[in-house]
């Protein structure tokens, strides 16, 4: 019943982050709609151009002092046990490493105001740079 609304408020909180890193170099940002999809926006996967795997976790440590709660969603499934067991090896998968090496989920929960999302969005900026001119 309340899908609709919800999903509604999570496209809010995609495009208003969309319409704030669009003019950053190093921001590859998720597309939400296309003419054959469109997404839920239950997530919203940035990517951090041209990063390692070490400055990709310094930027989520930088962003997580500042009291924003970020992740990573996507995992190749050769980093998992199971598939790691069944002999899957990560250089095999270059995309999928390259994928999840550059990803940081920023919070879409419907309730985000316009201040928090600014707050969002002004500590992922500053930890950017704090990682790539340090």
């Amino acid at each position: 019943k309340k899908y609709e609304h919800l999903l509604l408020l999570r496209k809010k909180v995609a495009q208003y982050y969309i319409s704030r890193f669009k003019n950053y170099s190093w921001a590859i940002l998720p597309v939400i709609a296309s003419e054959q999809t469109e997404s839920s926006c239950h997530i919203f996967p940035l990517r951090i151009a041209h990063i390692t795997e070490a400055q990709r976790d310094a930027i989520i440590d930088n962003i997580m002092q500042a009291g924003v709660s970020v992740n990573v969603h996507f995992v190749p499934l050769p980093q998992l046990t199971l598939f790691k067991e069944l002999g899957y090896q990560m250089h095999n998968f270059p995309n999928s490493y390259l994928l999840s090496s550059t990803e940081i989920s920023l919070p879409v929960y419907p309730q985000l105001r316009d201040d928090e999302l600014n707050y969002v969005v002004e500590t992922v900026v500053q930890a950017v740079q704090n990682v790539l001119h340090s």
